[in-house]
């Protein structure tokens, strides 16, 4: 590459009608014959042993060989020597002609044509095995990949994008990016390209538009790209689905949320189980000093049973914001029913009849007592 040297690829001998190879000669040991194949078209030198371009090579090479002429076409692609053809004639000095030049330098320039092709060939093998690495590292990514040109339309997206819109790469070529575009977004959208017009790069949250209509949530992180002339050529977006994360970020606000009204729930319950302390606690005085036969004893009763089962209404809520796990006990179905229907028939009034159907068995079952309570009844037809 630095021209300093040269080693013979192939030498003919035809006295001795053989191949050999690998002489290297010195462009510091033979300065004027390297000289002469920069600047000369073809080295014609009829006395080689006397030629000023040659004769440095005469005790070393061209006398051993018994070399007297020496007709020498420099091989050059892009202005540069990379190879010589070299003719030399064994014998007593002789004349070049001009015939012998030209066809020298014809054979040297058919190497130049057939060097550079396989030059240019490698260099395509090349770059198609480049690109090819290229669109398998992008295909193959777990980022969406998206390239649109001056007009914000689409020139390109990787599998990961149309996947992640439930299109085919096809399908999505020549089209604006804002038809993915959710409506929400169109103006942060707008303001980003008109950042990467200017040569800003950007990234953003956003939204884009299935192909079902369905949204995903992304982050887009973007760049410009100019041309040679300086000038806006497109942008490319790298392109990240984090609707999971978004969800999963939801699910922990609400949970925090939930955790306050628990927390809430708790002192709010706290409050209100000392009001039920106190009416319960009234209840059984007043209970104390009536007669049994007295028609307000039934009805305070009722009170306090009301009372102790919003006492277990209580409990639960503190039960759920401590994250407790409610006692379970055994009790019996008909008799929590005969206890709830007292104070139905005196919220219903005397115009409606209750009317319940218990089974003759003892219906026994396990669970929170105050759950066992806690049921809407439909309201009765009058």
């Amino acid at each position: 590459d630095r021209h300093t040297s040269i080693r013979s690829l192939d030498l003919y001998e035809r006295g001795a009608g053989a191949h050999s190879g690998g002489e290297v000669i010195e462009a510091h040991t033979f300065p004027r014959y390297f000289a002469a194949l920069e600047s000369e078209p073809a080295i014609a030198a009829s006395d080689a042993l006397v030629d000023p371009r040659t004769s440095e090579l005469a005790d070393g090479y061209l006398a051993p060989l018994g070399i007297g002429a020496m007709l020498d076409a420099p091989v050059r692609m892009l202005g540069r020597v990379v190879g010589i053809v070299c003719h030399e004639h064994v014998g007593a000095p002789r004349v070049w002609t001009l015939d012998e030049q030209s066809f020298a330098a014809s054979l040297a320039g058919l190497v130049s044509v057939v060097l550079e092709v396989d030059a240019r060939a490698r260099a395509e093998q090349a770059l198609r095995e480049s690109e090819d690495r290229y669109r398998r590292m992008v295909d193959t990514t777990l980022e969406g990949v998206w390239l649109i040109d001056t007009s914000s339309n689409t020139v390109y997206v990787n599998g990961r994008m149309a996947e992640m819109l439930g299109y085919e790469p096809d399908e999505m070529l020549g089209r604006p990016v804002t038809a993915f575009v959710c409506d929400a977004m169109r103006e942060t959208l707008e303001r980003n390209l008109a950042a990467r017009r200017h040569g800003e790069k950007g990234q953003y949250d956003s939204c884009l538009r299935k192909r079902d209509g369905s949204e995903v949530l992304v982050i887009v992180s973007s760049t410009p790209f100019f041309d040679g002339d300086g000038q806006y050529a497109g942008a490319l977006a790298l392109v990240s689905d984090i609707t999971d994360r978004k969800n999963l970020e939801q699910q922990m606000r609400q949970a925090q949320r939930m955790e306050a009204v628990g927390r809430l729930a708790g002192g709010v319950a706290h409050d209100f189980n000392n009001l039920l302390t106190v009416i319960t606690g009234y209840s059984e005085m007043a209970l104390r000093r009536l007669r049994p036969d007295d028609p307000l004893s039934s009805e305070i009763g009722e009170v306090r049973a009301a009372a102790e089962r919003a006492a277990g209404l209580t409990r639960q809520l503190l039960a759920f914001s401590r994250r407790q796990v409610l006692e379970r006990t055994v009790f019996d179905l008909n008799t929590s029913v005969t206890d709830m229907t007292k104070m139905l028939e005196r919220l219903i009034g005397e115009d409606v009849e209750l009317v319940t159907s218990l089974d003759p068995a003892p219906g026994r079952g396990r669970a929170a007592a105050v759950q066992s309570d806690q049921r809407t009844p439909t309201p009765p037809r009058t």
